[in-house]
């Protein structure tokens, strides 16, 4: 049997919500971006990526929400101790969106809906500065 063959599908509930913590390490605090390129470089190993990334994901220890990893990313806001500029808020969260898909995840889950929300709805995004019309671009 090949290796590829024998990644696993299934995330562990402590693999989930360390990599939506990660994913809110990143985007929310600041953390560098190569934290949760390592984590997802450890988890490829193991795990078939791109099954992970399209599936609803336990959101963090204290949440009971399941959500899809590139939603979190879209819909998390900075913090407002230290925030960084707005063109580095979203640049990082770019890169982020470019990480996800390069590791499989599928922008189309970014249309299905998150947490209290619907639909994606870009003028809300825009009003609470979550994103740019650079995101608004890619994820078209």
């Amino acid at each position: 049997m090949s290796y590829s063959n024998t990644k696993i599908n299934n995330l562990s509930i402590k693999d989930q919500e360390d990599l939506m913590h990660r994913i809110y390490d990143v985007v929310h605090i600041g953390v560098s971006n190569i934290s949760l390129s390592s984590l997802l470089d450890s988890y490829a190993e193991k795990y078939n990526m791109k099954e992970i990334l399209n599936t609803r994901l336990k959101n963090e220890k204290y949440s009971e929400a399941l959500e899809y990893p590139i939603s979190k990313v879209l819909y998390q806001a900075r913090t407002n101790i230290m925030s960084p500029d707005d063109n580095e808020f979203y640049g990082r969260k770019l890169d982020i969106l470019k990480m996800l898909i390069s590791y499989g995840a599928d922008i189309s889950k970014a249309y299905e809906p998150y947490s209290y929300h619907n639909i994606i709805d870009f003028n809300y995004m825009k009003e609470r500065k979550l994103i740019n019309d650079e995101i608004i671009s890619f994820i078209n």
